[in-house]
């Protein structure tokens, strides 16, 4: 009876035992487990990627505020994506632009550079006048022209 008592006792211990090593186990197993379902969370860092439209257009109204600066409402004739990419602007569309010029290092229009000089000649155009250029969608929602291949003006009549 003595040799039960003993080998139940030992049975007892090493299963004791064992099963601390199991429960031990477990809690591992579960950290792991948890750790794989997290997904991984993307980086929240946005990148903004500029929209430029070749177009040619239509004048509608030309608006100055001040001495540089101008809104010039066009009707769309037409709009290709500038890079490929996919344009917003589409034919028949009307839309406000502003002036997008180039500064100098102190923060001043530069009249002398040749992008500007043609982006300040669009304040001449008249209603009827025909702007071919590009123009870009910026952050603020407001499309700005950031180059002008052409202008004229309507003939007169």
């Amino acid at each position: 009876m003595k040799n039960y008592i003993l080998i139940f006792t030992i049975f007892l211990l090493a299963s004791c035992g064992s099963k601390k090593e199991t429960v031990k186990e477990e809690p591992l197993n579960a950290q792991k487990i948890e750790q794989q379902k997290e997904p991984q969370q993307p980086s929240q860092v946005t990148t903004y990627k500029e929209n430029s439209t070749l177009l040619s257009g239509l004048v509608d109204t030309l608006e100055l505020i001040d001495e540089y600066q101008f809104k010039l409402t066009i009707k769309v004739i037409t709009a290709i994506p500038d890079n490929w990419n996919v344009t917003v602007i589409e034919p028949d569309q009307i839309i406000t632009i502003l002036p997008a010029y180039i500064m100098d290092e102190n923060k001043k229009i530069e009249l002398q550079n040749p992008i500007n000089m043609k982006i300040f000649e669009l304040r001449n155009l008249k209603k009827k006048g025909i702007l071919i250029g590009k123009v870009t969608l910026a952050k603020d929602n407001n499309y700005y022209v950031t180059k002008v291949d052409t202008w004229q003006n309507p003939p007169e009549e």
